[in-house]
């Protein structure tokens, strides 16, 4: 059965990613975002400034305002100040619910790779073998997806509430290979 649910190309749609560190939300927005031809916005590069410096509430929520206001967009970031535009602009929301030992594969992955590679992230910023050994998840990015896995499932289930019965599209997946499918069958995109 064809079940398509949207009328609008995914080229129309203003999207929305979330989910916990290392969950995958950055990647599936880029390919989103290339496979639709549409500007993606990351929110991490927003606020991690050079030298890990933190962008202001404010700012980032006015910055997040400015890239929202377009007709069609990608979007990945969870920053409560942001929230407030983030719940009234998507037409598309995903929000990457993965298991915690699945997330937790994947970003100590990605964080090897990264300071292994000396991989720029944002605005000159690296992660480092220090920042990957610490304990602090102020400090260490594995650390803060395990203490914050939860607070992450949990807001899925309210954003969940939230957008039910509203125009906006929301899906909460638990693979990349529920997600391929759900962009596959409502979107006829193939990743």
């Amino acid at each position: 059965e064809f079940r398509r649910v949207l009328f609008r190309s995914p080229a129309q749609q203003r999207w929305w990613f979330l989910g916990c560190s290392g969950s995958g939300k950055t990647t599936w927005a880029r390919r989103v975002a290339a496979g639709c031809n549409l500007t993606h916005y990351e929110l991490d590069g927003t606020f991690h400034q050079p030298g890990w410096t933190a962008l202001s509430s404010e700012e980032m929520l006015l910055r997040t305002q400015e890239y929202a206001a377009g007709d069609a967009w990608v979007i990945d970031g969870n920053y409560s100040s942001t929230r407030s535009v983030l719940a009234t602009r998507p037409t598309v929301v995903i929000a990457m619910d993965l298991p915690r030992w699945r997330v937790m594969r994947q970003i100590v992955r990605r964080s090897l790779h990264r300071v292994m590679a000396r991989e720029e992230l944002w605005n000159g910023n690296r992660e480092s073998w220090k920042s990957l050994m610490s304990w602090n998840p102020e400090t260490s990015v594995i650390r803060w997806a395990y203490s914050r896995w939860s607070q992450y499932h949990e807001r899925t289930n309210w954003l969940a509430r939230y957008f039910a019965g509203t125009a906006t599209h929301f899906y909460v997946v638990h693979s990349h290979a529920e997600l391929r499918a759900i962009l596959r069958r409502d979107f006829d995109l193939e990743f």
